[in-house]
């Protein structure tokens, strides 16, 4: 669908995904085409690398640096695939 859109002329900066669809291969797919992915993630067991330290999704939201000058956004953390 994302490509249809794209190849009709669809003119996008960023993705915006709900947790559901929150996969790593998919998100990357998506960056490759040059996109920002906007997601949301659920706590589940899997735990994330950061810093060399494989965390939780609230281990890893402790560590994120809170959102200054938007009172709609707690907190955001930039990933990026290597």
């Amino acid at each position: 669908m994302l490509d249809h859109s794209l190849n009709k002329g669809i003119i996008a900066d960023y993705v915006l995904m709900d947790s559901w669809f929150t996969q790593a291969p998919l998100i990357k797919s998506i960056h490759d085409k040059g996109l920002f992915v906007i997601v949301m993630v659920k706590q589940l067991k899997q735990r994330y690398q950061y810093q060399g330290q494989r965390l939780t999704l609230l281990e890893l939201y402790r560590k994120a640096k809170p959102s200054i000058g938007n009172k709609d956004i707690l907190c955001s953390i930039h990933v990026q695939f290597g």
